[in-house]
């Protein structure tokens, strides 16, 4: 499968199903990790930034549902790693943008990450609650930023 094959198999599922984003990520995935953009750009993201542009789409929902498979990923080979069963990637039914938030939230903290995948793929938190926990998490870093800012102050 060459670049061309897989910008046609994205065409058609962006045209017909964009919320197939595991198979985009599968597809830009291999796209990445075999170099194919190399044949018509000098880096990756200016081959998807590119194909952006031809398709017509915003350029950030293929970075998002990259980033969502990675995070994904990330977990799966952990757990492997660990020797824990966890479903596969192509048979997952959480939506990219809450991987996304998740992934935000754990700040890389793989324990983190895998309590909230964990908990994403048995339906024990949702996309609102998620987006309440990366709000008090973003509040609490401002929070501390402006204290070690006040802290720095010389009296």
């Amino acid at each position: 499968m060459d670049i061309f094959d897989i910008e046609r198999e994205l065409s058609i599922l962006i045209d017909t199903d964009k919320k197939a984003w595991v198979q985009m990520y599968l597809l830009l995935n291999k796209v990445e990790q075999e170099k194919l953009w190399k044949s018509t750009h000098n880096r990756f993201g200016a081959w998807l930034s590119h194909y952006a542009k031809k398709k017509n789409i915003n350029e950030s929902l293929l970075w998002h549902r990259r980033q969502a498979g990675r995070f994904y990923s990330k977990f799966a080979e952990r757990a492997a790693l660990q020797h824990h069963d966890v479903t596969k990637i192509e048979e997952i039914n959480i939506p990219p943008d809450s991987l996304n938030i998740a992934e935000r939230i754990a700040a890389k903290d793989d324990a983190v990450a895998d309590e909230l995948i964990g908990k994403l793929l048995n339906n024990e938190i949702t996309r609102q609650e998620l987006l309440s926990v990366w709000g008090r998490v973003k509040a609490d870093a401002k929070a501390k930023k402006e204290q070690e800012r006040f802290e720095a102050i010389p009296y």
